[in-house]
């Protein structure tokens, strides 16, 4: 197992496949804050040179313009007070499971405008589904799981774009898998063209499933020091017949067997 360290220099003779020898990469490593400040404030352009309290106004302001201007103007939209605690649950329960009737009843609208404005909001990338991964085209009789897409407007909505988010093991993990899976979308649509991903759930669940060409890639995401725990991904290969699993780490970059894991950081430099 090598796990990453912050601040240190050393180096590797050992090769890609001899990980478990490495003292260090062979340069200084000063990653911890810039991943602190990206998990934060994300990847705006003007907002890595500002501090916490900046940063928001920055977004704030963004987000305004975005939600009054373009959307209500785009799409006419009536009850902007709902459509804004729409967008506001989406942040609290990112990366959740989500059951659309018990969304819509919990913030005082219809089944049928919350379907409309869920719509509006993928359509302008603001939110994204993540539907269940089936063999059948039974994918739309499961539940989804919605995703705020850009992880500092929802630290932002949350009243956590500070570093009080790491207080926080629950919203930690929320705006870490919000990340993750943004990321595997893009991947997703690089290499294929359409921006679709899933979910999986058995006895275990899988945080994330993509598909590259045929073939099932499920990713789990443990933000923490032991992330051991991989037999939802054992499970879901087991069915599916996937040749390897991806679990993003805080910080361990190791091969189990089928099993790679990856710190974060190493994981959005691929995708």
């Amino acid at each position: 197992m090598y796990r990453f360290g912050y601040g240190i220099q050393g180096g590797c003779d050992s090769g890609i496949n001899g990980l478990d020898g490495c003292s260090g990469l062979g340069y200084d490593i000063d990653l911890e804050d810039h991943i602190i400040e990206y998990l934060v404030k994300g990847g705006y352009p003007g907002l890595e040179a500002v501090d916490f309290e900046t940063a928001r106004d920055i977004l704030m302001e963004r987000f305004g313009l975005t939600l009054h201007k373009d959307i209500m103007r785009i799409f006419a939209v009536r009850n902007i007070k709902g459509l804004e605690n729409m967008i506001l649950r989406c942040a609290m329960q990112s990366s959740q499971l989500t059951n659309y009737y018990g969304f819509a009843k919990s913030i005082g609208i219809k089944y049928d405008t919350f379907m409309v404005y869920l719509g509006y909001l993928t359509d302008v990338f603001i939110v994204s589904e993540s539907r269940f991964f089936s063999k059948s085209d039974s994918t739309f009789k499961k539940g989804k799981k919605l995703y705020l897409r850009d992880h500092a407007t929802r630290n932002l909505l949350i009243g956590l774009m500070n570093r009080r988010l790491f207080e926080f093991k629950e919203e930690v993990g929320k705006t870490v898998e919000t990340v993750v899976q943004d990321h595997a979308c893009r991947l997703v649509y690089r290499l294929q063209r359409r921006m679709q991903c899933y979910y999986w759930r058995g006895k275990k669940e899988v945080d994330i499933v993509i598909r590259v060409g045929t073939v099932p890639v499920p990713i789990e995401v443990k933000y923490r020091d032991s992330p051991d725990d991989v037999a939802g991904l054992k499970e879901f290969m087991q069915e599916f017949g996937s040749k390897f699993g991806i679990v993003v780490t805080k910080d361990i970059f190791e091969v189990r067997g089928d099993v790679l894991f990856v710190p974060l950081h190493l994981f959005l430099g691929i995708c």
